[in-house]
């Protein structure tokens, strides 16, 4: 009897896994720099899900297939997206249009590469929340075209903040020139679609 429940388990997790377990092409233009943390995130956010590049000339070859594509404004091919499905007339800079075109086809169009960023963060928050079937067509501008936070860096001695006696200041000024800690810091801003 434990035999048999034991295999069960291990069938039933073995098609359980099988059956979550989903390929998504992306397509998009590999030598965008801000294709590679689009990825990162839509791993992030659907992690039954493989995402495989391929070039943005690819579209034909996976109409059927579930397919993400990352494109800015000024190369979207408006008759591979198909009717209704046209990214907004009104995107500002950093500015992006997500559009579902038929059900198994997204498109990210962004105004520039940041806007493209901005829309493909979007599109992998939709994705976590509600899933393939949830995403909702969105055009989005920035409020304010400039965003961003304010730092009394202690770099050196020419900086006022150097002079700090406080604890906080003292500590901090070797770790303002660790490579790490804006990378640590940077990563979270951008997601935020602050500016610096």
């Amino acid at each position: 009897m434990k035999t048999r429940h034991a295999l069960f388990s291990v069938l039933f997790a073995l098609g359980s896994a099988g059956a979550s377990a989903q390929t998504v092409h992306v397509l998009a233009d590999p030598e965008l720099p801000l294709v590679g943390p689009v990825l990162a995130e839509l791993r992030t956010a659907t992690d039954d899900t493989t995402y495989v590049l391929e070039p943005l000339d690819s579209l034909g070859d996976v109409r059927n297939e579930p397919t993400i594509v990352l494109s800015l404004l000024g190369d979207v091919d408006r008759e591979a997206m198909g009717s209704g499905c046209a990214p907004s007339p009104d995107l500002k800079p950093e500015g992006f249009s997500l559009r579902r075109c038929g059900p198994s086809t997204l498109w990210v169009v962004g105004s520039d590469p940041a806007g493209l960023l901005y829309g493909g963060f979007e599109l992998a928050e939709q994705l976590a929340i509600s899933g393939w079937g949830g995403v909702q067509d969105t055009d989005q501008n920035p409020y304010m075209a400039m965003r961003g936070t304010k730092f009394n860096l202690p770099l050196d001695v020419r900086t006022p903040t150097y002079s700090d006696p406080g604890e906080s200041a003292q500590v901090n000024m070797p770790v303002m020139w660790e490579l790490d800690f804006w990378k640590e810091y940077i990563d979270p801003v951008s997601y935020t679609h602050l500016t610096l």
